[in-house]
């Protein structure tokens, strides 16, 4: 009977070995990082040979940069100024660097803190016609000249993920905070005027898995109209200036139908309590002339060129870098005659800012 009991323990032991080993293995599956699937789904995604290639132009910092002791520690934002200022927003140094468009340093504003002019969670930065510089804060945005003065700040009960200056207001896609509606449906995008009073709200969001992080959505603007490039699926909502929805967008690219499927298995977006997996399909949004450009977060630079009507006309790419970790901070613009894209990224061995250029 002893014998008995102790084979029994010992089985016992073996089952739950097996069972543990088996739980770690299917975790292990559910939690594949964003940059596991991406690696395995590019070894599918080649260069075609219609696609136009990308030149480095510039990057900062340079080597002489740094030894000057100027850097970029986790940029996270960038806006241009006047087509002669480049600004970045470094969370994590609380610093605003203040660059030309040679990429040559200039100045830099702010530190890290709680008071006038100090940062203590800097996130978004944002232009106006008139010169003054919005850059959001922890519960808080900042306005500051282009010298980097502080002129004043206000308050904001929610949580940004990207602002737009249009017109002397605000826009911004909210996480979540307070609303001005009362209803249960939040709104994708809030108004303020430039002293944080909200004058409107719109758009609907998605709320595929019940998480704030669904709706997470980059802002840019065309003469009359206001584009919201989705964050974690290839979808863009077109709206008028008063909100109305205009026309919806959905990007047809195989690498983002392949990567948004994810978004839509339970056991890879939520596969334990509080663990929540969406893989970024989007890093920016930002419209030239009469097309909209679409900055991919991919382990290489891809850019999509789109006509108002979706239509994909062009995809540019540069394989100088074939494992970014992140991409934050896209602007279109023309230097010297040509269409060059601004990039913040992030790669195991550099933190910088690129600017890469186009034949045409």
């Amino acid at each position: 009977m002893k014998i008995i009991k102790i084979f029994g323990f010992f089985l016992l032991q073996i089952i739950l070995i097996n069972s543990n080993s088996f739980l770690y293995t299917s975790t292990q599956k559910k939690h594949l990082s964003d940059s596991d699937i991406k690696k395995k789904l590019m070894k599918h995604h080649e260069v075609k040979k219609e696609w136009g290639m990308l030149s480095m132009l510039k990057i900062f910092p340079k080597p002489q940069d740094e030894k000057k002791g100027y850097y970029l520690n986790y940029p996270v934002d960038l806006c241009v100024y006047n087509n002669k200022h480049i600004f970045i927003v470094d969370n994590r140094t609380g610093k605003v660097v203040n660059l030309s468009l040679e990429l040559e340093y200039i100045s830099e504003f702010g530190r890290r803190g709680q008071g006038p002019g100090e940062f203590s969670r800097a996130g978004q930065i944002g232009s106006s016609e008139g010169g003054e510089l919005y850059v959001t804060d922890s519960g808080r945005i900042q306005i500051f000249n282009t010298n980097g003065e502080f002129l004043r700040s206000f308050k904001i009960f929610n949580t940004l993920n990207d602002i737009l200056i249009r017109n002397k207001n605000i826009y911004a896609n909210c996480i979540d905070g307070f609303y001005e509606r009362n209803d249960e449906e939040k709104p994708l995008v809030i108004r303020y005027n430039s002293f944080g009073k909200i004058s409107q709200s719109f758009g609907k969001r998605i709320n595929q898995n019940q998480f704030s992080i669904d709706s997470r959505a980059y802002l840019s603007q065309n003469k009359s109209e206001i584009l919201v490039a989705f964050k974690h699926y290839p979808i863009i909502n077109i709206y008028s200036d008063d909100g109305n929805l205009k026309r919806n967008i959905r990007v047809k690219f195989p690498i983002l139908e392949e990567l948004e499927k994810y978004n839509y298995d339970k056991n890879f977006t939520n596969p334990v309590p509080g663990i929540i997996n969406l893989p970024r399909l989007i890093a920016g949004i930002d419209c030239y002339g009469d097309k909209i450009f679409l900055l991919l977060h991919l382990p290489r630079i891809e850019i999509l060129e789109l006509e108002t009507s979706g239509k994909i006309c062009n995809v540019y790419y540069s394989q100088i870098y074939e494992d970014i970790i992140d991409l934050r901070g896209f602007k279109t613009m023309e230097i010297n005659g040509g269409l060059s894209f601004l990039i913040l990224l992030s790669s195991p061995e550099k933190v910088q800012l690129a600017i890469f250029g186009t034949d045409n």
